[in-house]
């Protein structure tokens, strides 16, 4: 079964639906996306429900916002409108966040994460491995990188590698080598990301300084 819960010009799209409850004046759609369970209104509208995590709702504004990127200009999203297609208050929103760019940063940040743990998880953990393991994540999530890309918020991302790449002392070397990742990064982008992770991972490689370690690599 399922049921209608939102549209985009004169497609209506449709999800399975879990369950229905019903109310004396609404009524609420309980379906299932890759992510779990989530409810819905009649209106498509997300709410909240016993079990949200902060980080889920979180998760819910960072994909409401490239829901909305998908048709306008960054500049053009406003808080109001992210809230409501997010599911959330606006006080929810800036209790979460604060700004669009910090939703920005937070979506580059999940997305590191997600790279260290499958750095962590593949037996190469030496130099080579390192750099395969960025560009097959970043592969794997092409689609919203380049939406970024075309909307102007790839220079976000530089922070969040120094963070999440950079040494604790925050050396010369190593922010040489974090900024370098960052102008591979964004080269990447401005093709397309048309050359395959292995052969970006490669060139990647034979560019690196060959005494540095890179942090991540020294803890692994």
């Amino acid at each position: 079964m399922t049921w209608p819960v939102g549209s985009s010009g004169q497609f209506a799209w449709h999800l399975p639906v879990s369950g229905v409850v019903v109310g004396e004046t609404a009524c609420t759609v309980l379906i299932r996306n890759k992510k779990g369970h989530m409810s819905y209104s009649l209106r498509g509208e997300r709410v909240r429900r016993k079990g949200t995590t902060t980080d889920m709702m979180r998760d819910f504004v960072a994909d409401a916002l490239l829901s909305l990127l998908a048709d306008r200009e960054y500049r053009e999203v406003t808080i109001k409108e992210l809230a409501s297609e997010a599911g959330v208050s606006r006080s929810t929103f800036y209790r979460l966040f604060g700004d669009k760019d910090t939703v920005v940063s937070w979506w580059y940040g999940a997305l590191m994460d997600e790279y260290l743990r499958l750095f962590a998880a593949r037996a190469d953990r030496g130099r080579g491995g390192y750099l395969r393991a960025i560009f097959d994540c970043f592969y794997a999530h092409h689609e919203e990188l380049l939406l970024l890309h075309e909307r102007g918020c790839t220079h976000r991302m530089l922070g969040v590698l120094r963070d999440r790449l950079g040494d604790e002392r925050a050396s010369y070397a190593s922010a040489y080598h974090v900024g370098g990742v960052y102008g591979v990064m964004e080269q990447w982008l401005d093709a397309r990301m048309d050359d395959p992770p292995e052969k970006m991972a490669a060139e990647a490689l034979a560019i690196m300084s060959p005494g540095f370690v890179p942090a991540v690599v020294a803890k692994a």
